[in-house]
């Protein structure tokens, strides 16, 4: 293994922990929230912010495993990410 991917998989492997720090202290928050009744919009909404940030964490390193591939596996990789996407949003919208 060279010494950029090396590098590259250090940072990814920070940028990974500190997501899910961030996201665990938004889903406590969230939790906490929600169980003193206060702004059950707003907890929604935390939950969602929180399970986009790690989609996009996910999504970032599962392009890094198929961008090499075929259009058949970039295809699926393509769905997925958008029926993922609209799974989260579209009940936050309507």
């Amino acid at each position: 293994m060279n010494d950029k991917t090396n590098g590259s998989t250090k940072d990814m492997a920070k940028v990974a922990f500190y997501t899910i720090v961030i996201v665990a202290a938004l889903m406590l928050v969230s939790l906490i929230l929600d169980m003193m009744g206060l702004q059950a919009g707003l907890v929604g909404w935390l939950q969602a912010v929180g399970a986009l940030i790690l989609f996009v964490i996910s999504a970032i390193v599962g392009w890094q495993y198929c961008r090499q591939r075929n259009w058949f596996v970039q295809l699926i990789f393509f769905i997925s990410v958008a029926a993922i996407l609209v799974s989260i949003l579209l009940p936050r919208i309507i």
